[in-house]
């Protein structure tokens, strides 16, 4: 099983108009191709500002990309702004300087507190003497509109410069920064997630939960299949009623696990209830389907899951069909290659029957999905085979 993708789904871009005065907001600003874009790309984890090598600017616009806490909590907005003008730059200082100005000003007037500036330098760039005091001064009036703010310099791109010659470059920068007031510092970025991290918190002098992303996984399946037992060996905890995180009207239950082998997500498993073979002994796979979509768009979790695992226990000579049958109610909800068609209880039946059924089950029942990227598994009723199963790293050999 191949490692699944993660899913940014609490970080989101947002208009201005989402922003409000409990907000932890960040800018960030520096020339083209200092990392801008880059660095919240790596701290949200996703993919949700386009990256571009060109010397010129590739945008003129401010754009807000918000991360709303799992549970309650300040929301951190990251503010990406154009890129500083270069001496070549078809956009002058002062145009950048006023589009920030206005935007300065009308957070002022909507209380919005900025909690302060990100200056991105490249530690590569050989023309680091030169002073940078038009950015600097720039900097130093913008925080100056918002007197709580404060700057920060972060030097980029250390990994493909010489040491010593940005050591040396990072000094001479510090000297150059050192007028600026509100308790400006300095510090390095190394182009990781928990660099990223370690930057936001330096800026905001506080030691704030970093951010994790998900990894949703949605079980389903007969009433019996295993479903409950396997979310139990993979996480080691009861998740019978009353120790779900999360529920909707007892139907749907939701577990999120911040399994420490991952340093960057959580896993969340969402628990639907069993349906039945025959659909008068009570509730149906449509009706289970459509639970689960209702469930993920009325808590605005977006329309995909990472990974969904149908579970079919091998010793029951019934059938409840196939995935196929619903195959747009399931494309919906998941891309058919992430989907797992799992076998289960296979040590409650005899080895050459639950091989038979298997192969009628690839043959007859699950073949045309099969043939659409979807996969099947067995599992042994150990953690390492859970996690193989979703596609996730092994976490360690506990059984």
């Amino acid at each position: 099983m191949g490692i699944i993708k993660k899913i940014t789904g609490r970080w989101k871009r947002i208009p201005f108009e989402g922003l409000t005065e409990n907000d932890r907001v960040i800018i960030l600003i520096g020339p083209t191709g200092v990392g801008k874009s880059s660095f919240i790309n790596t701290a949200t984890n996703g993919d949700l500002l386009p990256v571009h090598h060109e010397v010129t600017p590739c945008k003129t616009e401010i754009t807000h990309i918000a991360h709303t806490p799992q549970e309650g909590g300040r929301q951190v907005v990251f503010v990406d702004t154009p890129a500083l003008p270069e001496p070549d730059s078809k956009y002058s200082e002062a145009e950048i300087e006023e589009l920030l100005s206005q935007w300065l000003k009308k957070a002022f007037t909507k209380k919005i507190k900025v909690a302060g500036f990100l200056y991105l330098h490249r530690i590569t760039d050989n023309r680091a003497t030169e002073p940078p005091r038009p950015h600097l001064r720039m900097i130093g009036h913008l925080c100056g509109l918002d007197s709580r703010a404060k700057a920060l310099l972060v030097t980029t791109m250390w990994q493909i410069e010489d040491a010593k010659i940005a050591v040396q470059r990072e000094e001479e920068l510090v000297q150059k920064w050192s007028p600026l007031s509100g308790g400006s510092k300095a510090t390095r970025y190394d182009g990781t997630h928990a660099s990223a991290w370690s930057v936001v918190k330096l800026l905001l002098g506080e030691d704030i939960p970093t951010p994790r992303d998900e990894v949703r996984i949605a079980v389903m399946g007969l009433t019996g299949s295993g479903k409950s037992t396997f979310i139990k060996i993979a996480t080691g905890i009861d998740t019978g009623v009353g120790h779900a995180l999360e529920s909707c009207t007892n139907t749907v239950n939701v577990f999120r696990l911040p399994f420490q082998e991952f340093s960057t997500h959580d896993v969340v498993f969402i628990d639907t209830p069993g349906f039945d073979v025959d659909d008068s002994e009570g509730r149906t796979e449509v009706e289970v389907l459509k639970m689960l979509s209702d469930w993920l768009k009325e808590r605005n979790k977006g329309p995909l899951v990472s990974k969904l695992l149908y579970f079919h226990r091998i010793p029951n000579p019934r059938f409840a069909g196939s995935p196929l049958t619903n195959i747009d109610m399931y494309k919906a909800l998941c891309a058919l290659e992430n989907i797992v068609l799992v076998t289960t209880m296979w040590d409650e039946e005899n080895i050459d029957v639950a091989i038979a059924r298997e192969k009628e089950l690839v043959k007859k029942y699950w073949a045309e999905l099969l043939k659409r990227g979807a996969t099947i598994a067995r599992f042994k009723g150990t953690r390492p085979s859970a996690f193989s199963i979703m596609g996730l790293d092994k976490p360690d050999s506990r059984q």
